[in-house]
């Protein structure tokens, strides 16, 4: 039985914003600082993951907690400098718009850091149309632990059977379903094919087929 979805739950990176290569551009300029010889792609595998274990997964050796930190800390200044440059995807703008219009409920979640999520929020403009934004440092586990979906819906005010979780990310749907919510998988770096193993309620090639679906029931 399907029914109206009254709350979205909207993964950031790769979902709405076309922020790879941005995120790429700050990971590279770190990681040559500290003399570590890393490619986009072997970086791009672990996107999803808090910045800290990303970092700390990079280096696959023994890397002291002070390093780690400076390395995330540093990545996430150099990104947080390009969020303002960083595209939407085509018709993002236009969907959250909509979502809004017919009185859904928009949170964002993020395994960035919260001054990211926030300088997002802010320089989109999404502070307008939202309830806010989940970022690392405001719970205890990241996605795919169902921890920042418990607290979105806490913000919305909405049942898990009236809400969605969209992504682009394996974290992303395990997390919405660790949290008994509905999910739709976005096509931005994963094939539908890969998304199947976990179950996504809907996979979309793109955020844009999302817009003629609205108001969306599932």
């Amino acid at each position: 039985m399907t029914s109206l979805i009254s709350g979205f739950i909207l993964d950031i990176d790769g979902t709405l914003l076309d922020s790879t290569p941005a995120h790429l551009k700050a990971w590279q300029s770190i990681l040559h600082e500290v003399g570590l010889n890393k490619s986009d792609a072997q970086i791009l595998q672990h996107f999803g993951k808090r910045t800290e274990q990303i970092a700390s997964d990079l280096f696959q050796t023994e890397v002291s907690p002070e390093q780690i930190n400076y390395i995330a800390e540093q990545k996430t200044l150099r990104f947080f400098d390009e969020i303002e440059k960083v595209p939407l995807f085509d018709q993002v703008q236009e969907i959250l718009t909509t979502i809004h219009a017919q009185k859904g409920k928009i949170c964002f979640v993020s395994n960035n850091r919260s001054m990211i999520v926030k300088k997002i929020i802010m320089a989109k403009k999404w502070d307008r149309i939202s309830m806010g934004g989940i970022g690392t440092d405001d719970v205890v586990n990241e996605k795919p632990h169902p921890e920042m979906i418990f607290k979105a819906l806490e913000m919305i005010q909405t049942t898990a059977s009236k809400s969605v979780v969209i992504g682009d990310s394996f974290v992303d749907i395990e997390a919405g379903n660790a949290a008994g919510v509905k999910s739709i998988a976005v096509c931005t770096q994963h094939s539908a094919e890969e998304f199947q193993k976990w179950q996504p309620t809907l996979i979309l090639s793109a955020i844009s087929a999302l817009r003629p679906l609205l108001p969306l029931y599932l």
